[in-house]
């Protein structure tokens, strides 16, 4: 079966990453159940699956049935890492019924053992629950819509092309690298882009200069009363 260390842990880590009820048990025994279930799948279908007797291929548990010859029993065994592991993470978290966890106890329990460095005022921005809960709703909501467009609609807009032609298929595929590498591209430059300033720094071996929130005190600071004799002039 292909690398499916991301399939059997997907489901758990991102309930345990984006909700406040899910607890460790809960986490772990989708994890641990999603892996057994996928290794169990993966060998039965490879076990009983049967192929044309052209095909070159040994029936049973061999090096071509669980290869990437021979694609049921990986597909099977995927499905299962993700669909057990998220079913057994929501069914302990049912069972167990567990207080939600509350966030600010990571923000304000963990403590640095040195002074932090003064945060700029985009980092205080990107943190501030305003704007983190906008950021979950545009993530929801994307990410629902590109799940339901890729699994269901895609699909069944290719339907009434039935079996396809070799030429269709290598587009198919050709669709589907794009689509990968902008993926990848998209993940990996812009986290760079964001982090530029950090990049650079490093790599110039000079501190990292932060920009200072503006407070109230400084703000009036900067902007002091107007003296009594420019009233006086006003008047």
């Amino acid at each position: 079966m292909t690398d499916d260390r991301e399939e059997f842990t997907a489901a758990p880590v991102m309930t345990a990453a984006a909700t406040a009820r899910t607890m460790a048990a809960a986490a772990m025994t989708g994890a641990w159940g999603g892996l057994i279930g996928a290794i169990t799948t993966w060998l039965v279908v490879a076990a009983y699956e049967e192929f044309p007797e052209n095909s070159g291929i040994t029936p049973g548990i061999n090096v071509d049935t669980l290869g990437p010859d021979a694609l049921n029993a990986q597909l099977a065994g995927c499905l299962v890492a993700i669909l057990l592991s998220g079913l057994l993470c929501f069914i302990v978290t049912a069972i167990q019924k567990p207080e939600p966890y509350d966030w600010n106890l990571l923000r304000e329990g963990i403590t640095l053992v040195e002074k932090p460095p003064p945060r700029s005022a985009k980092w205080e921005q990107e943190h501030s629950p305003e704007f983190l809960a906008t950021a979950r709703a545009w993530i929801s909501y994307h990410g629902t819509t590109t799940s339901i467009f890729l699994i269901l609609i895609w699909p069944l807009i290719c339907l009434p092309w039935g079996v396809f032609p070799p030429s269709l298929f290598s587009l198919w595929a050709s669709l589907a690298l794009v689509w990968g590498f902008f993926g990848a591209f998209i993940i990996i430059a812009l986290p760079i882009y964001e982090n530029w300033d950090t990049f650079v720094a490093v790599a110039s071996c000079t501190p990292l200069q932060h920009k200072k929130v503006p407070t109230k005190d400084s703000t009036s600071a900067s902007d002091p009363q107007p003296r009594a004799q420019d009233k006086d002039n006003a008047a």
